[in-house]
């Protein structure tokens, strides 16, 4: 492995796992100028409409349930153990303590094997909500704006 691809790795993790659990990481004047760039830019019309789509929540349950695994985590920690490498063992340190803070409060259902063989999953984004709902959810929301009918 190279380092470089595991800083890759470490800073795509973080900057999704910040966004997932809705940790604010640009200024608030960054923030305001990507929403209006959103509403005046032809181009980010495709953009918009999976915004709108429940895109975000969608996308934030799909990496919940299959990229944030405790297998996938175990592996990273190994990698950054390198020593000399301050930069990925501090941003591995930062994703640990980020999850410890919004660990999941649901005790393990499967036997150690299965949760060994396939990774536990480290949190619940939406847990209420499955794709299909997020999906039926924004296409009435859709229908009612085009109407008229605000929700």
């Amino acid at each position: 492995w190279d380092v470089r691809a595991l800083r890759h790795v470490l800073r795509i993790l973080c900057a999704g796992l910040a966004h997932a659990l809705s940790i604010p990481v640009l200024p608030m004047l960054a923030s305001s100028a990507v929403v209006q760039s959103l509403r005046r830019e032809r181009e980010c019309k495709g953009l918009v409409e999976m915004v709108q789509d429940s895109g975000i929540l969608r996308a934030n349950i799909m990496a919940g349930k299959y990229l944030m695994k405790s297998r996938f985590l175990a592996q990273l920690i190994t990698w950054s153990e390198n020593p000399g490498d301050s930069f990925s063992r501090t941003w591995v340190l930062w994703i640990i303590l980020t999850l410890l803070r919004f660990e999941k409060k649901v005790a393990p259902t499967m036997d150690d094997n299965a949760l060994q063989e396939q990774g536990e999953a480290l949190f619940e984004y939406g847990s209420n909500s499955d794709e299909n709902h997020v999906l039926r959810r924004a296409r009435l929301k859709k229908e009612a704006m085009a109407s008229g009918v605000g929700l």
